[in-house]
């Protein structure tokens, strides 16, 4: 979990670094972080297309 949320630090611009850590909250069943960190990529990343919003919430369902 330390070296994602490290990951996420460090390349705050990469949609692959929030996804992994987003699913890694989901895995170990922290969903409140998980939540928390979806809404942290969605301020984070600049210029979502709509098809990786649409990602980042497939990830909850």
């Amino acid at each position: 979990m330390a070296l994602l949320k490290w990951n996420r630090k460090n390349y705050p611009q990469s949609l692959n670094a929030h996804t992994a850590l987003i699913k890694a909250y989901l895995h170990f069943k922290m969903a409140e972080d998980a939540k928390a960190a979806f809404k942290d990529a969605l301020q984070t990343l600049n210029e979502l297309s709509p098809e990786q919003t649409a990602q980042l919430e497939a990830l909850f369902t």
